[in-house]
């Protein structure tokens, strides 16, 4: 799984001035006063943010998955978990992972 990386911006902006990347090279970066801020297109914001859920999507149901591996290896046998407490965590492990699966 890789992670999502910030679209290269095709603009800077600082305070009210706009300066296009290629023209941005100019930029004293040094001057405190300066804070630049990258800007980027709608479709580049669109498909950073498709990314980031994908991912986030991604890691989720793998910790799903290993909590009903050790779910399904460890049954209850102490005073804690009852065997119907055992069995809805795993109902509703199961219905997350279908949800975020997106087989529901």
């Amino acid at each position: 799984m890789t992670k999502a990386t910030m679209p290269e911006p095709v603009a800077w902006r600082t305070g009210i001035d706009l300066f296009r990347t290629e023209s941005a090279a100019h930029l004293n970066l040094r001057n405190p006063g300066l804070t630049p801020e990258p800007l980027i297109t709608t479709t580049q914001a669109e498909a950073y943010a498709d990314a980031v859920t994908r991912e986030a999507t991604a890691q989720a149901s793998e910790a799903l998955k290993s909590m009903r591996a050790y779910l399904s290896k460890c049954p209850p046998h102490s005073e804690d978990r009852t065997g119907a407490e055992w069995g809805r965590m795993m109902d509703l492990s199961g219905a997350a992972l279908s949800k975020v699966e997106g087989k529901s």
